[in-house]
């Protein structure tokens, strides 16, 4: 698991404009400093949900959802932190550094499909003979 580091979030936070990300999901209005629009975590037939660009974060005023960047997209894409982590700073143009964990995850399923490819090369040529 990469180890994220306070600077690392925060560096990540600060490339990932709020505003412009929820934006995909819903169309916002500017009213005065803010941003408002129909939310997307619940049935809305007006606009109860808030972001705030200076402040970085949201509001519904109709299912109380709350929070940053971070937990919009965690709710929105379904995605647990570390997920989030990694979609924003991949969408942020930011590199994580990798982990022993991610790295050893990542060599067993390479020898698995190594050995996934033998066992079919080998079934496909008793087959053939």
């Amino acid at each position: 698991m990469v180890r994220l580091t306070p600077e690392l979030r925060e560096e990540i936070r600060r490339r990932s404009d709020i505003a412009e990300i929820i934006g995909q999901y819903v169309h916002l209005k500017r009213v005065g400093r803010g941003l408002i629009g129909r939310c997307p975590f619940h049935e809305d037939r007006t606009p109860s949900f808030s972001v705030s660009p200076e402040r970085q974060v949201f509001y519904c005023f109709g299912c109380q959802a709350a929070g940053d960047v971070f937990t919009f997209v965690m709710r929105k894409e379904g995605l647990d932190f570390p997920e989030a982590v990694a979609f924003l700073a991949r969408r942020a143009g930011v590199r994580l550094p990798e982990g022993g964990e991610d790295a050893r995850r990542r060599s067993e399923r390479e020898e698995l499909l190594r050995a996934l490819a033998a066992a079919a090369d080998w079934f496909v040529g008793s087959l053939e003979g």
